[in-house]
Formats: structure tokens, C-alpha cells, sequence
């Protein structure tokens, strides 16, 4: 089946201003992704840690996270679509780029920029954008970055003011008309699993915490961020890019760990992906 094509005319994307709205519920309860590694300090932009963690019922919860990724993940032949050249990867790193330029601006968390990432890659896996019309990927990223914000962030800057150094400008309306074609797309599902969602019941099992949990968290985050700037980063689970990120930071700051907590994290993986981390 063809993937359905965006109306590239423009017209329409424009509404009357006294019906455009934000949507207010997502469709989901509750959060999925680590509120940890969800909120940014505001004099450093490191993710908040906390001095003691409770560990949850973490073999279940990651089972579920791991059943869930299939519905929060683009379509199984997206990344064929770029092999192929039906969608062009330079679009694409230009708009991951431009959420990470917003970022810097607005000071947005983490799982703000990895969320924006998820849902275009979701968009994009079940839309036809013609590549001649470059404009409807910047007002798709404009969109996935509003929505990523609204999800995660307490203060949201105007949708006018959130368009920071564009190739395009597009008004508040047309913006949120997109939005809800992006919320359709994504099946009302915005709260989506993302490697974040995985580093509290890791962490737990490896019974971190403290100071030396707060300096792996910095460092965490930074692997996950450098990690969906690629599109490779797709091939894999989103669990194993959680426990890539958290067995990478242990080697660097605590290398005569890494083989007992390598065993702590994996054991925490289903038998079915066994195989792929032994």
C-alpha cells in the first residue's frame, strides 16, 4: 500500500484562527519516559538526577517498554525508504540539526529534542513528503518540536517565537493545523518510549546512585542525544541504545564494574534478545 501523500499545495494547512487549539490530552496516561533524565538544570542543561531511587518493579516494566516500542517506532520499511532514495537523509539531518539549534536556544531538555526525533521519524515512515518541497519538512520538524515541548517542557515559547533561525516561517495556524495531523499520524500516542525510558530500571539494577550516578547521567545523555542524530540508530531496540549508553559511561568512569554490571543490565533483557547483547 502506497504511503499517503501530504497535501503539498498548502492550502490545506490554513485555518481560521478562532478554531486552531492545541490538542489537550495525548490519548495516554501517565509518563513513560525517566523524569530523571526528563528535566534539565536551568544554570547547566544536565539532566536533574535525585539522591535515592526507589527500584520498581523493573523485569515487568521493561518487558512491557520493550513490547510498547513497536507501536512508538516508524514503520518497519523506513529505513529502506532512504536506501532506496524515497526519502532524502539530508532532510532529515537538517531537521534533527535545527531541534538540537532549539534546544540551545529555548535551553529544552534531552527528551524534548528525542521525542521531537521520534515523532518525525514516526511521521515520515507513514507520509510521502516530495523532496522538491522542503518546506513541508520544516513545518513537519516546526510541529514535532511544538509537540515534543508541550509534552515535556514547563515553559513552552510561542509558536512564533519557537521558529529560531528558519529557511521557512509559518504562521501559529498553520503550525497547529499540522500538529494535528502529526498527533493522527502518531495514533494520539505522544508519549513515547524512547531510550530514556529505560535508564531508571537499568540504573536500579546496577544499584547506582549518589554523586557517581549524577556523573553518569551527564554522560548518558550525551550518548543518547549523539545516538539519534543517526539514522542507524533505528536498527536497534531502544532498550539496547539505553544500555549501550549506560555500559559506555561505566567503562569510561568505572572500567572494574563494567563486567558485573554488563550482567546486571542484560539480565533484565526477554530470552528473545538475549542473543543480541550476550
Amino acid at each position: 500500500m502506497a504511503s499517503p501523500r501530504l497535501d503539498c499545495s498548502g492550502e490545506s494547512l490554513f485555518c481560521c484562527e478562532d478554531i486552531c487549539a492545541s490538542p489537550s490530552d495525548d490519548g495516554e496516561q501517565g509518563s513513560t519516559n525517566n523524569p530523571i533524565f526528563g528535566c534539565s538544570d536551568s544554570s547547566s542543561g544536565i539532566p536533574i538526577t535525585v539522591t535515592e531511587m526507589q527500584e520498581p518493579h523493573s523485569q515487568d516494566a521493561v518487558s512491557a517498554l520493550i513490547k510498547r516500542e513497536i507501536s512508538h517506532s516508524p514503520s518497519p520499511d523506513y529505513l529502506e525508504k532512504y536506501e532506496t532514495k524515497l526519502l532524502d537523509e539530508e532532510s532529515r539531518h537538517k531537521a534533527v540539526s535545527w531541534f538540537f539549534k532549539a534546544r540551545a536556544f529555548f535551553r529544552f531538555s534531552p527528551l524534548t529534542v528525542v521525542l521531537s526525533v521520534n515523532y518525525l521519524d514516526r511521521f515520515l515512515s507513514r507520509h510521502e513528503v516530495p523532496m522538491r518541497k522542503s518546506w513541508m519538512i520544516d513545518l513537519v520538524s516546526v510541529a514535532c518540536l511544538s509537540l515534543a515541548a508541550k509534552m515535556e517542557e514547563v515553559e513552552v515559547p510561542l509558536l512564533v517565537d519557537l521558529q529560531v533561525a528558519p529557511d521557512y516561517f509559518f504562521e501559529p495556524c498553520t503550525v497547529l493545523r499540522m500538529e494535528l495531523l502529526l498527533l493522527s499520524t502518531l495514533e494520539w500516542r505522544a508519549d513515547s518510549v524512547t531510550p530514556f525510558s529505560y535508564i531508571e530500571y537499568f540504573i536500579c539494577k546496577c544499584r547506582l546512585s549518589g554523586p557517581i550516578y549524577q556523573n553518569l547521567a551527564s554522560q548518558i545523555t550525551e550518548l543518547i542525544l549523539l545516538a539519534v542524530k543517526d539514522l542507524n540508530f533505528l536498527r536497534h531496540h531502544y532498550c539496547s541504545i539505553a544500555a549501550a549508553a549506560i555500559l559506555c559511561a561505566i567503562k569510561e568512569m568505572l572500567p572494574s564494574l563494567l563486567e558485573e554490571h554488563k550482567k546486571n543490565i542484560f539480565s533484565m533483557f526477554p530470552s528473545c534478545l538475549q542473543p543480541d547483547y550476550s
